[in-house]
């Protein structure tokens, strides 16, 4: 009676797991197990929202920044001046035929030169004023913008200023004093509104980025439905 028993449960214990690992009768017996197709349910991602750009600001006020680049400016000016005479020895250039021939003594040549001469040596020190002046503040203008701009208010300045000279207009001669540091300080600051500008455009269209998640669904090869999450970083 106990054997019969001992039996009776060894089988009952061992018929549910030979029932499972029986494969149904019409299931392929020696083909590999394909993967089952996902398929993604029908409901949103969940997406974190990406962070607004914010401009980067940095340095002094601009109000702060452009007197100090006229600071520089004027600076720059005056030793573009100082700088031209010796600049006009090694090339024969006059100096003060640029700035005034009363007697007519002047010659083309020399004075021409001396165009060239003072042209240089006022772009050169605007630019070194506006520009490190500028980098001290915090800017971010561009050299070449700047370079362009004093020698525009450079040339500029010496046609006003001849013109002024041959009428006595005392205060159109003053005024050209103001345009070389006024071009180099444009020229320095659109060219840092414009790279400030084009820095933000690139920073609002860069692509949102966090944790995408999606629950997909499938089956197994046995036929066992399966789901899980869908994750993209």
């Amino acid at each position: 009676m106990t054997f019969s028993r001992l039996v009776c449960g060894i089988l009952c214990s061992l018929l549910p797991g030979l029932a499972l690992a029986q494969l149904p009768a019409d299931a392929p017996r020696n083909e590999p197990l394909a993967s089952p197709p996902l398929v993604p349910a029908a409901q949103d991602t969940q997406e974190i929202p990406p962070e607004e750009p914010t401009p980067h600001r940095s340095g002094w006020h601009p109000v702060a920044r452009v007197a100090l680049e006229t600071v520089g400016g004027a600076a720059g000016e005056l030793g573009g001046l100082i700088a031209a005479w010796p600049l006009s020895l090694p090339v024969d250039a006059s100096i003060v035929c640029v700035f005034g021939d009363d007697n007519g003594d002047c010659e083309p040549g020399p004075r021409t030169r001396g165009f060239l001469v003072v042209m240089f040596a006022l772009t050169a020190g605007e630019t070194l004023g506006v520009y490190g002046a500028g980098a001290l503040a915090g800017g971010n203008g561009q050299l070449l913008p700047t370079i362009g701009g004093s020698a525009l208010g450079t040339g500029a300045a010496l046609a006003l200023f001849n013109v002024a000279q041959d009428s006595n207009f005392i205060p159109g001669m003053a005024a050209s004093a103001l345009l070389p540091p006024l071009g180099a300080i444009l020229g320095y600051e659109l060219s840092a509104a414009f790279s400030h500008h084009e820095a933000f455009s690139q920073e609002s269209s860069r692509p949102a980025s966090g944790l995408r998640l999606m629950p997909v669904m499938g089956r197994s090869p046995r036929g066992a439905p399966m789901g899980g999450l869908a994750g993209q970083f």
